[in-house]
């Protein structure tokens, strides 16, 4: 099932896709690259937000 997780950071919208199959989470960040991680007890949605943010904070660096 694909889920979306949006951030607004500066009155700008971030927004994440991710899929979660058995133990493993998918990303798939704005800039159309993909991170596969074995969850191992981590919230798939918790686990996107640190990605984004992330994501985030290198553009604008």
């Amino acid at each position: 099932m694909n889920e979306i997780v949006t951030l607004n950071v500066d009155n700008i919208e971030y927004t994440a896709g991710y899929e979660v199959f058995d133990d493993t989470l998918i990303i798939y960040l704005p800039n159309e690259t993909n991170h596969e991680i074995e969850l191992r007890g981590l919230k798939p949605e918790s686990t996107v937000k640190n990605y984004l943010r992330s994501y985030i904070k290198k553009l604008n660096a």
